[in-house]
């Protein structure tokens, strides 16, 4: 179950982290331009992003301690970011490389949650 934790927390701190990147390059043409929106877009996504972040650092947290609710709520998120990941590829082109690694990282937290055999035991204990 470590593992999911780890890689929660890293997902989460990833999307903490381009959240807080393109809220910092919101007002750059060449930003507004690859994402195909203005400014005030650009800085909704951005927001967006770093709250998603937090939300999954702080699901992460939970899921060490064994909650059912943060397993169910990361869980939803993962999904959420799986169709974001496949949207964001095929509609932004110039992300490819960020959602690719978006997509691995969500399907992997997945089936760690619900996939394997230690999952299924560390949450019915």
């Amino acid at each position: 179950m470590t593992a999911v934790v780890v890689l929660g927390l890293l997902q989460g701190l990833f999307f903490l982290g381009v959240g807080i990147l393109v809220v910092v390059v919101a007002a750059e043409p060449e930003a507004q331009e690859a994402l195909e929106a203005d400014a005030g877009v650009v800085l909704v996504v951005g927001v967006t992003l770093a709250l998603l972040g937090l939300i999954g650092c702080a699901l992460a947290f939970l899921l060490a301690r064994g909650s059912e609710f943060a397993r169910s709520a990361y869980g939803i998120l993962n999904v959420l970011h799986v169709g974001g990941s496949i949207f964001t590829l095929v509609a932004v082109r110039e992300v490819a490389f960020g959602s690719v690694w978006s997509l691995l990282l969500a399907v992997t937290v997945l089936w760690c949650l619900y996939g394997s055999d230690t999952a299924a035991a560390y949450f019915d204990r």
